[in-house]
């Protein structure tokens, strides 16, 4: 008795694709037209995305080919090599010569996208009082190894310096431990926000006398092809409700931010300040016999124009930058209070007050800034004093 042949299913229908994958396979068939596989393999997220980009490359491209072939590498899954296999039948319909991709094909020569992408790394030091930085990033390369990036950078004045070289997975782990502890170039980033740092240092550099390290524009262009500059601070999105209140930082709100550890550099530049400090000494010594409140006002103005001479608003911008950061490195180290106070400063404290023509944030600097170095002073004053001996003399014979 002969069998009844049994009816297939009838697929049912396909389940649309989130916006956000929808958004990064388009932008991914648009990256096939110019770059290569390696560059496109790591952005590939999950064994879906690859599903619909093998099921969407263009079948009049010979570009196509070498994608499925490191697709099919990459991914084992049957759905994946399925539809890998329909569109090379479209290409060979067009008269590519395409690898048959039978099911008998060694496995992956190398991790899948989402691993490659978790693998990569970035750390950031804290920012010192003249802007400088430590960065660190590790980008897996494709079959093995790494390409390491470490630098430092400056936001005002750009790469100071910059070494990247590619390295065993043993090796990278030893570069790795070595900037954590030695550099303190320690906090969790994504790259996309390294990058971020290292672009924005990398415009200064263009603009100023630092010249771009030759390490950088190659790895420049390697971080580029995977990921994507931020269009706003890290820390909006991981304290997306921040309070808008006009309410400024109070003092004794300032004096706790600025004391922090990781502040503890936070000085605006002797050289800067050395004609400020001279006219308030001259104030002091001058003839003129002024009440307390007049010599008040005087002192005050006299630090008003110097603030507008020296920190213009493109630099309040940047201090206004530093801050946002601080924030994100205080949020990272669990020191939720101190992230706050950051931001706010950030968001409250750069704007001009009515009584003193200044921010609260640049006054608090610099008076910061004024007290120890007059500490500083002091000590030097102290040291330069001749010291009595009070030993007899040594009679020489």
């Amino acid at each position: 008795m002969r069998q009844k042949k049994r009816k297939k299913k009838k697929s049912g229908p396909s389940i649309p694709m989130p916006p956000e994958d929808k958004a990064l396979l388009d932008a991914l068939l648009e990256k096939c037209k110019h770059e290569s596989p390696e560059q496109i393999l790591p952005r590939i997220s999950t064994p879906a995305l690859a599903l619909a980009l093998a099921e969407r490359l263009p079948i009049d491209d010979k570009r196509s080919v070498d994608l499925l072939r490191s697709l099919h590498n990459a991914y084992d899954q049957n759905t994946v090599r399925k539809a890998i296999r329909r569109t090379a039948f479209k290409l060979r319909q067009n008269g590519f010569d395409v690898p048959s991709f039978t099911l008998e094909s060694p496995g992956p020569s190398f991790s899948q996208g989402t691993k490659i992408r978790d693998e990569a790394e970035a750390f950031l030091g804290l920012i010192d009082g003249h802007g400088s930085r430590g960065v660190y990033l590790s980008l897996p390369r494709i079959p093995s190894g790494y390409d390491i990036g470490i630098g430092l950078v400056n936001d005002e004045s750009g790469i100071i310096e910059f070494h990247a070289a590619s390295y065993s997975k043993k090796r990278m782990k030893e570069l790795k431990t070595a900037v954590q502890e030695e550099m303190g170039v320690n906090v969790p980033a994504s790259i996309s926000h390294a990058l971020t740092v290292t672009e924005d240092a990398y415009e200064k550099s263009l603009g100023g006398s630092l010249q771009v390290p030759e390490d950088y524009l190659s790895f420049r262009s390697l971080m580029l092809s995977r990921w994507n500059v931020l269009e706003r601070r890290p820390i909006y999105d991981i304290l997306p409700d921040f309070p808008d209140s006009p309410e400024v930082l109070t003092p004794s709100q300032l004096e706790k931010l600025f004391s922090h550890p990781a502040m503890e550099t936070w000085f605006i530049d002797p050289a800067e300040m050395e004609p400020l400090l001279l006219a308030l000494e001259n104030l002091e010594e001058g003839p003129l016999l002024l009440s307390e409140a007049q010599q008040e006002e005087r002192i005050q103005g006299i630090k008003k124009k110097w603030a507008e001479e020296h920190f213009p608003d493109a630099r309040l911008t940047i201090l206004k930058h530093r801050l946002e950061e601080m924030a994100y490195v205080f949020h990272k180290r669990d020191e939720t209070d101190y992230a706050i106070l950051a931001l706010s400063a950030a968001c409250r404290g750069l704007e001009g007050d009515a009584l003193q023509g200044m921010s609260p944030v640049l006054a608090f600097l610099l008076e910061k800034t004024i007290a120890h170095y007059e500490e500083l002073r002091d000590e030097a004053q102290g040291e330069a004093e001749p010291l009595k001996d009070e030993s007899p003399l040594i009679i020489q014979p």
